[in-house]
C-alpha cells in the first residue's frame, strides 16, 4: 500500500509480519533511523488491529518525523500455519462439471515416482460443486450456466455453516463470464468470502 504527500521530503515506511500469535513490525523513519513493535495479534480489548496499533504507537513516539507514510508492506503466516496445522474452515469449491476430481488429481506429481504405494497429502476440507456451464479454450460459450442448479448447490453448502467460496472454471482466463456469474449466485446466498481463479491466478487451464 502506497501513500503519497505534496511535499518532496520521505515519509515512513513499515514492514509488518502478522503471525497467529504475535504481530511484528519494523519501522523506517524518514531520517533512516530503524524501529520496532511487538504486538498479541489478537487483542481486541486494547485495539481492533495490531499492525494498525504499531503503527499508530511508533508515529506517537516519534513526533519529530510527521505522520506522513510512503510505504506499508504486510505479510502473514496465519495461512500457513492453519495449512500446516489442518485448522482451516471448510470451503465450497465451484468447479466445471466433469472436473471434480481435479482436487485430488491435480498433476499427479508424486515425491517418489516409482513409489508402489503412493501416500496422498492431507487436502484442506472441501465441498466440490459442479457447474454444468462450459467455455471453449476460445472463450466461446459452449453451455450456459444453470443458475437454478448452483443455487441449490450453493445454499446446501452454505446451510451446513460453510461461509468461503472459491470458484475456479475452466477456461475462465480468456473469458470470466461464468466465473463473475457463479459470483453473483455466491453472493446473493450470502458467501462472505468468494474468491475468483480468473482474478487470483488467470492461467490456461
Amino acid at each position: 500500500m502506497m501513500t503519497t504527500h505534496s511535499d518532496s521530503k520521505p515519509g515512513w515506511a513499515f514492514w509488518v509480519d502478522r503471525g497467529g500469535t504475535f504481530t511484528d513490525l519494523v519501522a523506517r523513519s524518514p531520517n533512516g533511523g530503524l524501529s520496532t513493535q511487538k504486538l498479541l495479534s489478537e487483542r481486541p480489548e486494547h485495539y481492533a488491529d495490531a499492525a494498525a496499533e504499531a503503527i499508530r504507537r511508533i508515529l506517537d513516539a516519534h513526533p519529530q518525523f510527521g505522520r506522513h507514510i510512503d510505504e506499508v508492506r504486510v505479510g502473514t503466516t496465519v495461512a500457513t500455519n492453519a495449512l500446516l496445522e489442518g485448522k482451516t474452515p471448510s470451503v465450497a469449491l465451484v468447479l466445471t462439471a466433469g472436473f471434480e476430481d481435479l482436487r485430488s488429481i491435480a498433476d499427479q506429481r508424486r515425491d517418489e515416482l516409482f513409489a508402489l504405494h503412493v501416500m496422498k497429502r492431507t487436502l484442506p476440507s472441501t465441498k466440490i460443486l459442479a457447474s454444468a456451464g462450459r467455455m471453449s479454450a476460445q472463450g466461446d460459450v459452449i453451455a450456459d450456466i444453470d443458475s437454478d442448479a448452483l443455487t441449490r448447490l450453493l445454499r446446501e453448502a452454505y446451510q451446513k455453516g460453510i461461509r468461503d467460496v472459491a470458484i475456479s472454471l475452466l477456461h475462465a482466463w480468456r473469458n470470466p463470464k461464468h466465473e463473475l456469474q457463479c459470483a453473483t449466485l455466491a453472493r446473493k446466498v450470502g458467501f462472505d468470502n468468494v474468491t475468483l481463479g480468473h482474478q487470483v491466478s488467470p492461467l490456461r487451464g
